[in-house]
């Protein structure tokens, strides 16, 4: 239709026929084609901003000439002005939206002060339907943050305040000022200090739980604006306010609507009206539950572990492996741990032998660690065989073919299985709402003794499974971030250590499937984590407790943290930011050297650590 009009004008202008004739076919046709501005439809479909000037210069040419031909038209008086005007915009960079910051005024004051602003004298255009498909994922994830948008911001106005709202979501994704997405728009700055545009994402509502039948409420609404409804009298609106207060920006924009204790503004000049507002959308690359924790961790307060996408934690024995000095040893130990006395009494009384010769060789060697007796036994320690080995071994070998040790672990493994899944899911819960890493299901395989040290007894990775297929040790699948399902692996390892293998005197972290740093960083976010709920007192002495136990790289993860705390505006997880974590971190660092990330945050005028980050990372700020 938009080139058809086109040659409708060019063949009135230069027609054979006669010139009155010509020349109203060709007003006819130039007003059809000046329509496309003020619709906006047709000229948004141009994606560069150079070939909608040139467009729309184009069409201000085909104003003019009518001009000439007929005087008496009103097109080229009316319409030439915008012509031009519009492709200026075109070429212009969009505005910057300002922060919400507000002039120091009582709320009588402030009404007063609103009510003085005029509405502007120009039509209130209503906007396009905003249409996506309800089984996509982009509907899902636009369908929580438009939800979360009216409700947190206008559930006291009704349908018709939580409608506006939604609006004013909707054109601004429309708008090349704003992000082309749902979640970006509502999320924008949030993990600002002052940036945020929509103030329940940073002055603390989203750890206020919704009533649910107000939920319901706005969850109606949103929908509704994704399936096409428009609430026309907000108009093109992309600002807005309570009338208690005054914004610093309230005198620059054209008011042009109030809606129950809403007033709404739009863009002055061209870039308030329809024809910019030509920004296609661009999907939904996040959840809104990772929005969400990114904005609360910035503000330093706790993530909702419950916000997130669902985790599902599966544990299983692997009855070919089997750990009998583990057990040799708990129940070596029956007469300070409550666990091995009952499990004595209840069914290894006739393997004395074996647990004799492990209080036989523990009295002899104090200090030897559980893995330091496992080298002991298999000869690969790289010593003199020590006193007492070679009863210990004969004495293991016995037990572990007993039908009591074979009792033993089918007893012990469903209580076991059930204990670290429990403890797994709490630990991965917290690591996904503080990192915003989606973890999803895991399937974990684990050694079918007791959790120690001797033995890979955490998860594996399903990248990493056929690499380690013929290795010792447990197995995880996972089709989430394969960031996620690492970090899952450390935690499973951390877990184990923690529960079991540091009260064998190991030390740090070293034993498992993942990597000691990977380790060492689960444990610095669950301290950070300890630091959100509890307190900092409470982080610190977490923190303090890691060192004791051998975690020397914890306090600097933990500044690192803070680091990323403060930069959640340049990413949502921390996908991006895990190699600059961890860069330059060794197990035991050389004496003096410079870590290539700072310690704390950085002050005014230094540089930000985690700047390389700013260029490949999504941005959800202004």
């Amino acid at each position: 239709m938009f080139n058809q009009d086109l040659r409708e004008f060019v063949h009135g202008l230069f027609s054979k026929r006669a010139l009155s004739s010509g020349r109203t076919a060709a007003v006819a046709a130039a007003k059809r084609l000046t329509r496309a501005v003020s619709d906006g439809s047709r000229l948004r479909t141009f994606a560069d901003p150079r070939a909608l000037a040139c467009g729309i210069l184009a069409l201000a040419f085909v104003t003019a000439v009518v001009g000439l031909i007929d005087p008496g038209t009103t097109s080229a008086r009316t319409i030439l002005p915008g012509l031009v005007d519009e492709a200026r915009t075109a070429l212009a960079q969009p505005p910057v939206p300002p922060p919400m910051l507000y002039k120091a005024m009582s709320p009588e004051d402030a009404v007063a002060y609103n009510a003085s602003l005029p509405f502007t004298t120009e039509p209130n255009v209503p906007a396009k339907p905003f249409k996506l498909d309800a089984h996509s994922v982009d509907y899902a994830r636009s369908l929580d943050c438009l939800t979360a948008a009216a409700y947190y911001e206008a559930s006291g106005e009704g349908a018709a305040g939580e409608a506006a709202v939604a609006q004013v979501v909707l054109n601004r994704v429309r708008h090349p000022a704003f992000p082309a997405s749902i979640c970006a728009v509502v999320y924008q700055g949030s993990t600002r200090p002052t940036g945020c545009q929509f103030t329940f994402t940073c002055d603390g509502s989203l750890q206020r739980t919704p009533d649910a039948q107000g939920w319901r409420a706005a969850q109606a609404v949103a929908a509704a604006a994704l399936s096409g409804s428009v609430y026309a009298p907000a108009g093109l609106a992309t600002h807005y306010h309570a009338n208690s207060v005054v914004p610093y920006w309230a005198g620059t924009l054209a008011k042009n609507a109030q809606v129950g204790a809403h007033i709404f503004y739009r863009w002055p000049g061209a870039w308030g009206r329809l024809a910019a507002f030509r920004q296609h959308y661009g999907g939904e690359p996040w959840q809104e539950a990772q929005l969400r924790n990114a904005a609360l961790v910035a503000h330093g307060r706790a993530p909702d572990v419950g916000a997130g996408p669902p985790i599902a934690v599966t544990v299983s024995a692997d009855s070919t492996q089997s750990d009998p000095l583990s057990v040799i040893k708990l129940l070596a130990s029956a007469g300070s741990s409550p666990t091995g006395a009952k499990l004595e009494q209840a069914a290894l009384n006739e393997q004395s032998a074996a647990v004799q010769a492990y209080r036989d060789f523990a009295a002899t060697h104090p200090d030897a660690s559980l893995a330091t007796v496992s080298a002991l036994l298999s000869g690969n320690y790289g010593q003199p065989k020590a006193l007492g080995v070679d009863q210990l071994a004969a004495a293991m070998k016995e037990f572990a073919a007993s039908p009591a040790y074979a009792a033993f672990l089918k007893q012990r493994s469903a209580a076991d299985r059930k204990r670290f899944a429990e403890s797994l899911l709490a630990s991965l819960r917290d690591l996904q709402a503080y990192s915003g890493v989606p973890i999803g299901s895991l399937a974990a395989t684990l050694p079918a003794a007791l959790p120690g040290s001797s033995a890979c007894a955490a998860v594996r990775t399903e990248a990493a499974a056929k690499r380690r297929a013929n290795k010792r040790g447990g197995s995880v699948q996972s089709s989430e971030d394969p960031l996620g399902a690492r970090l899952a692996q450390a935690a499973a390892d951390y877990l184990t250590w923690s529960t079991q293998g540091q009260k064998d005197g190991g030390g740090a972290t070293g034993s498992g499937c993942s990597s000691t740093i990977d380790q060492q960083l689960v444990a610095a976010v669950l301290s950070r984590m300890i630091a959100l709920r509890d307190g900092e007192a409470a982080g610190q002495r977490q923190v303090a407790w890691e060192v004791s136990h051998g975690h020397d790289l914890v306090p600097l993860l933990v500044r690192r943290l803070r680091v990323f705390e403060a930069s959640r505006d340049r990413f949502v997880t921390m996908s991006s930011a895990y190699e600059p974590l961890v860069a330059g971190l060794s197990v035991t660092p050389a004496k003096g050297s410079a870590m290539p990330i700072a310690e704390a945050s950085p002050g005014p005028g230094q540089p930000d650590p985690l700047a390389p980050l700013a260029d490949s990372s999504a941005k959800t700020g202004n």
